[in-house]
């Protein structure tokens, strides 16, 4: 049974710390600090190579 039991919390441990990984991920998206940073990255396929730096 003591294998049982362990594997209940183990299944239950990985389902909380699943949730707070998401949560803690999302937070960090969506602070309103990191809207710049966000927002270059997003046009980075747009860029110029004259723009940016070289690929040399």
């Amino acid at each position: 049974m003591e294998w049982l039991d362990l594997a209940k919390n183990a299944r239950s441990l990985w389902t909380v710390w699943l949730v707070l990984l998401f949560a803690g991920i999302a937070f960090y998206a969506l602070r309103p600090r990191n809207k710049k940073h966000f927002e270059d990255c997003s046009r980075i396929p747009f860029r110029n190579d004259s723009e940016g730096q070289s690929h040399e």
